[in-house]
C-alpha cells in the first residue's frame, strides 16, 4: 500500500511541475495575454487534492498484495501426499492348541516282555503294567464255593480264595492269599468228616486246609464248597501288578487228568490285581 501512494504523490508532483513550467513559458511570451500565476497555482493546488483524496480512496478499496482473499483458501499450495492407508489387521483367530509332543495321549508303551496272545484280552497296562516274565502252562487245582472258589498254583505251591463281589456276583470281587502260610501242611487229606448241607461239600487237603485254619471253615465268607476240587493245566503270566491265567487243554502234568480238556470245564479266564480285587473274562 505505501508503494501506491508514493507513486500516485510522484505522478501528481510531476504534473503540478509541468504545469508551473508552462506558466513561466507562457508569461515570457510577448504576444501572449498575462496569466495570473497565483490563481492557476491554486487550481493545480486544489486538483492536486482531489487527486491525492481519489488515489487515496482507490488504494483502500484495491486489495494489497500481501492480503489474501475472501474467498480464498488458507491452505497452502503444496500439494500433500496422500496419507497412506495402512492395512486393517484380520481378526485374532483361535486357533486350538496343538498337542505337545511327548504327551500326546497314544497307545501303551511296548514293554520288554511280550503279552501272551491268549491272555491279551485281560491285559490293562494301566492297571497291571508289564510282564515281568513270559507265561508258562503250569498244574493247578480250581474248586467252587458258594460264595467264591479257590485256586492253587503248583509253581509256587501257594492258594488264592477269591471271593465274590457282595457274595453274589461271580464276575468280580476281592482276593486273598496267605503266600507261603498257605501252604498245605498235610493235616487235613481228607478234611475233618464234617457234615455239609444237601449238596454241598467240605473241601479237602490244601483248600481244605487254608479254609478250616484261615477262612473259619464253614462260617467263612465263600461258604461250603458246592463241588470237588479238579486238576487243570492252566497258562499263567505274571505282570508288574498282578497276573492273569486262562485255562488250556494242552497236557501239563505227566499222569494228571486235566479237567480243562474236558467239555464239562468251564473255562477258566481271570485277571488277579496286586490291589487286592479281580475280575473274569
Amino acid at each position: 500500500m505505501d508503494a501506491l501512494k508514493l507513486s500516485t504523490r510522484a505522478r501528481i508532483a510531476g504534473l503540478i511541475a509541468v504545469g508551473l513550467v508552462t506558466l513561466l513559458l507562457l508569461s515570457s511570451c510577448t504576444t501572449q495575454p498575462a496569466v495570473n500565476i497565483e490563481a492557476t497555482a491554486q487550481s493545480l493546488a486544489r486538483a492536486w487534492v482531489a487527486q491525492t483524496a481519489e488515489a487515496q480512496s482507490a488504494a483502500q478499496a484495491a486489495p494489497t498484495a500481501t492480503e489474501i482473499p475472501a474467498a480464498a483458501s488458507t491452505a497452502t499450495s503444496t500439494v500433500l501426499p496422500t496419507p497412506t492407508v495402512m492395512p486393517t489387521r484380520p481378526p485374532a483367530t483361535t486357533v486350538a492348541a496343538s498337542p505337545v509332543p511327548g504327551l500326546t495321549p497314544g497307545p501303551a508303551a511296548a514293554c520288554p516282555v511280550a503279552v501272551d496272545s491268549q491272555l491279551a484280552a485281560g491285559w490293562d497296562q494301566t492297571r497291571l503294567g508289564c510282564p515281568t516274565a513270559k507265561a508258562a502252562v503250569i498244574w493247578a487245582a480250581w474248586e467252587p464255593f458258594q460264595r467264591g472258589e479257590m485256586f492253587w498254583r503248583n509253581d509256587i505251591d501257594w492258594i488264592y480264595e477269591l471271593h465274590w463281589g457282595n457274595g453274589t456276583d461271580a464276575a468280580q470281587g476281592d482276593w486273598s492269599t496267605g503266600k507261603d502260610a498257605w501252604k498245605w501242611d498235610e493235616s487235613y487229606p481228607d478234611g475233618r468228616g464234617l457234615k455239609p448241607p444237601s449238596g454241598l461239600v467240605e473241601p479237602v487237603r490244601g483248600f481244605g486246609y487254608v479254609w478250616h485254619e484261615f477262612l473259619a471253615g464253614p462260617d467263612s465268607a465263600v461258604g461250603w464248597a458246592t463241588a470237588q476240587e479238579m486238576g487243570f493245566c492252566a497258562s499263567l503270566q505274571p505282570f508288574e501288578n498282578g497276573l492273569i491265567f486262562h485255562s488250556s487243554d494242552q497236557p501239563c502234568e505227566a499222569g494228571m487228568y486235566n479237567w480243562a480238556a474236558n467239555p464239562s470245564f468251564t473255562p477258566l479266564f481271570l485277571t488277579l490285581y496286586a490291589d487286592g480285587s479281580w475280575e473274569r473274562h
